[in-house]
């Protein structure tokens, strides 16, 4: 099994009935990701979730964005009277391709996606440190990673399925909604070889890797 430790942080927010993150983020709390946007519909932070009880919810995301998270929201914070605090886990992204953990176990947390898991532990596990591997493997489940493939981009340019169009209102929802409804998102963020790209993209390639002779990676495009 192939564990690659994330340099991210976990933070805990309670509150009753999760209401002020269900009134500031983009998509509902039941999804594995989710995303707090600016009134622009860009991104400030995008996070994994978990659900813990009916009043807490774990967020998962790079610690050198957390400043960038006390920023964004301590005012709602601390107006909602949300109680909020780091919480000391090791997290872990496996591939569901290379056997994850069959069973969890005491204090361990698991959130699932179609192709790889998020894993919570409070032990620390073997891992693996080949960024070749770890790089191959996000861009062929297409999985950009926040502070290496992209930063403030607008959400539709990078997951349009994390922002939802049915749930209520959220900052940057009008952006969002408005975009999706009367036109489309200008970029995308897609996977491609360097040899399919104009120059001007290519120097904008992320997660490059060479494979049979020719380099691929991240890079945002027109949307046509």
């Amino acid at each position: 099994m192939k564990n690659y430790l994330l340099p991210y942080t976990v933070v805990s927010i309670t509150q009753q009935d999760c209401k002020l993150l269900t009134t500031i983020s983009c998509n509902t709390l039941d999804k594995p990701r989710n995303a707090l946007l600016d009134r622009f519909g860009k991104i400030v932070l995008i996070f994994w979730q978990k659900q813990i009880s009916k009043d807490e919810m774990l967020l998962v995301f790079p610690e050198v964005l957390y400043p960038r998270f006390l920023e964004h929201c301590e005012k709602y914070l601390k107006l909602s009277r949300a109680q909020w605090k780091r919480i000391d886990y090791f997290t872990y992204l496996v591939f569901h391709t290379e056997n994850s953990f069959d069973k969890l176990g005491k204090e361990e947390i698991e959130i699932r996606e179609e192709h790889f898991s998020i894993f919570l532990t409070k032990q620390k596990k073997e891992e693996i440190r080949d960024e070749k591997i770890f790089a191959y493997l996000r861009l062929h489940y297409n999985l950009p990673l926040q502070t290496i493939d992209y930063e403030k981009e607008m959400i539709l340019n990078v997951f349009p399925q994390i922002a939802s169009l049915t749930k209520g209102c959220y900052p940057g929802q009008e952006i969002v909604s408005r975009t999706m409804n009367y036109a489309k998102p200008p970029k995308k963020l897609t996977v491609l070889f360097e040899d399919e790209l104009q120059e001007k993209e290519r120097k904008n390639m992320t997660s490059v890797l060479e494979e049979n002779g020719r380099k691929k990676g991240f890079c945002f495009v027109k949307n046509i």
